[in-house]
């Protein structure tokens, strides 16, 4: 194949394709029944499908990184343990390996249409309208919704939806993605500053309204060090210097509005809440104990945790709170290390993408959260890793 540039056509259809199935399981990502990332996969396959063929047509060669061969590598992991029986669950497997591959080909689309500088430019300001958009549902909903996502879902398990999202937690991963590149525009941008800076104050308050304590730390955490990074070149420097300090008084303004309430709650009854996450945490080491290498089969968490539980919650234990934890124990060290390496890669990148920093924090987060069973999020990381690693189109 040769290396002839990329035809535009089906690179914009692919990137049209990818954004759309964004927005769907975002908008969808409360709905727990399968149809919601069955339908995103599917997209997601026929859209990789017609690009390769796009490719065999042209004879161009596809887009290809060592990230992609990582994530490919996730659901081969998966697949492994069912062609030598290696899980006990196999639905559970065959799904999580269905859906891994589809992120791969998220990732992988994403890089293919990236290529063309007016697509990705698109792409990146449908992001950052969508974390604005999403804050500000969340923020509506929060006070007038009487715990009603699009005030019509009651979620009888989640009293506390915010936006699309069922749990505190998984908006606020959400959040932590898009809000440096939303930080950023308002440091950088020469003329929407302020509209930027307001949306990015919108969207941290709501996380500190919302009263997620991880997320609360994360998002202060990543406004001070976008601030930092994006103020360091000295000739820019002065005006810089004051978007970052009026995007984070704007941000401190809309959280006091909002409230510090609940989070400072939160924070004050933490020692019964981390004593629960502790316990969870001892019994899934003990998991990974029994099988440190080949583990019991991506997916099966739930099934494999009560045999090994030293406690009873009272209440279904679905997760451990600590996806590290749990991709451990459900694909072995291998599994482990396929996602630190996507971790590093990102933390590569980290001190000059605000998609890769948004991408980093999502995975130190998820040390005490399980944040990656939310595929909405899972795709979403697919997407701001190959935003950070396709080269920013040359400015005249």
């Amino acid at each position: 194949m040769t290396e002839e540039s990329p035809s535009p056509y089906p690179l914009r259809v692919t990137g049209g394709v990818l954004a759309a199935t964004l927005l769907f399981m975002v908008i969808f990502t409360w709905e727990h029944e399968l149809w919601a990332p069955a339908v995103a996969a599917i997209a997601l396959f026929a859209c990789s499908l017609f690009l390769l063929w796009f490719h065999i047509r042209t004879r161009t060669r596809p887009a290809s990184n060592p990230t992609l061969v990582l994530l490919l590598l996730l659901p081969a992991w998966g697949a492994i343990q069912l062609l030598f029986r290696q899980t006990v669950y196999p639905f559970e497997t065959w799904l999580s390996t269905l859906l891994l591959s589809a992120a791969a080909c998220a990732y992988w689309l994403a890089s293919e249409s990236f290529q063309l500088p007016d697509v990705r430019q698109l792409f990146r300001i449908f992001l950052l309208i969508l974390g604005g958009a999403v804050s500000v549902l969340a923020i509506v909903q929060m006070l007038t919704s009487d715990g009603r996502i699009y005030w019509l879902v009651a979620i009888p398990y989640d009293p506390d939806p915010l936006g699309p999202f069922r749990n505190r937690d998984r908006y606020a991963a959400f959040i932590e993605m898009l809000l440096p590149m939303v930080a950023a525009e308002a440091i950088q941008s020469q003329e929407k500053s302020l509209f930027w800076a307001v949306n990015a104050a919108l969207m941290y308050g709501s996380v500190i309204a919302g009263g997620s304590r991880a997320g609360s730390i994360v998002v202060t955490i990543e406004v001070l060090l976008v601030a930092f990074l994006f103020t360091r070149r000295r000739e820019f420097a002065e005006p810089r210097r004051l978007k970052a300090g009026a995007t984070i008084v704007l941000g401190v303004a809309f959280a006091t509005a909002l409230g510090w309430g609940l989070v400072m709650q939160r924070f004050h009854n933490e020692s019964q809440i981390f004593d629960g996450r502790r316990q969870l945490l001892i019994s899934s080491i003990r998991m990974w104990h029994e099988r440190p290498l080949g583990g019991f089969g991506l997916g099966a968490w739930p099934s494999v945790y009560p045999r090994f539980a030293i406690f009873d919650p009272g209440a279904l234990v679905n997760h451990a709170h600590n996806d590290w934890m749990e991709w451990a124990d459900d694909g072995g060290l291998p599994f482990v290390l396929l996602y630190f390496l996507v971790a590093w890669r990102a933390a590569r990148l980290a001190w000059k993408s605000p998609a890769a920093l948004g991408v980093l924090a999502v995975f130190l987060h998820s040390l005490f959260d399980f944040n990656f069973r939310e595929y909405s999020l899972v795709l979403l990381v697919s997407v701001l890793l190959a935003f950070a690693e396709t080269p920013e189109p040359a400015t005249e």
